[in-house]
């Protein structure tokens, strides 16, 4: 329900079909992240904060909304914060509410795009 009310085009990676998926929402099985996170027009990342999508988004300078679920995901997620380059979501408590008030975040406040970009240089 949060995608259906973005502006903005969605591209999701899950692997089972969703009934009613939003028009602005690509739904795929597979697809090829890198190339994707390093897209000029990706504005965010949303993802469970493992390494590769966590350095990928610092790479190429794009905001993360981490929901971290295992292992070093947890890390990752609070050293992006730590930065100023992303939000962490608590997936034991997770809302459509903080999903879009995260989303709103990092697309409006230039802050977090702005200090990835930095971390990115580093």
């Amino acid at each position: 329900n949060v995608f259906s009310t973005l502006p903005q085009s969605v591209i999701f990676k899950y692997e089972d079909e969703l009934a009613d998926t939003p028009r602005n929402v690509m739904l795929k099985k597979w697809l090829p992240q890198l190339d994707i996170i390093a897209h000029p027009n990706v504005r965010a990342v949303i993802s469970h904060g493992g390494l590769a999508s966590t350095t990928e988004a610092v790479h190429f300078g794009k905001p993360l909304v981490a929901i971290p679920f295992f292992g070093d995901q947890f890390q990752n997620a609070n050293n992006v914060v730590r930065h100023g380059c992303g939000i962490l979501l608590d997936i034991a408590s997770i809302s459509e509410r903080d999903i879009s008030e995260a989303i709103a975040a990092i697309l409006n406040d230039s802050r977090y795009t702005d200090n990835m970009r930095r971390l990115s240089q580093q």
